[in-house]
């Protein structure tokens, strides 16, 4: 959930979710992900848009290999060295419909 410049508070999220019916297009960035460099799927946490309006916060699960998913550095930390820490991005990436939770 945390994000650059936001930190872990929920309201101000900045990464976005926008409906577009079968599918999501997400974009934003996360920080401080522990495993980053090495999941092949991670829980995205966002703001979800639809129709022009928020909608509230939604959890997508997002595939490493999907197209606009990018990880970015492997950041420095005191301990735990065998664990990595990394920023991520998503950049429209295109996730299904099925892929967001349900509360």
């Amino acid at each position: 959930m945390t994000e650059p410049g936001t930190g872990s508070d929920l309201r101000g999220m900045r990464t976005t979710a926008l409906d577009r019916g079968d599918h999501y297009v997400l974009s934003g960035a996360k920080t401080f992900i522990s495993n980053g460099q090495t999941a092949e799927l991670v829980i995205v946490c966002d703001v979800t848009v639809s129709g022009g309006e928020e909608k509230g916060i939604s959890l997508f699960l997002v595939e490493a290999d999907m197209p606009g998913f990018l990880r970015g550095r492997n950041l420095e930390k005191l301990g735990m060295k065998g664990q990595d820490t990394s920023e991520l991005s998503f950049h429209e990436v295109r996730v299904p419909a099925a892929s967001r939770s349900r509360s």
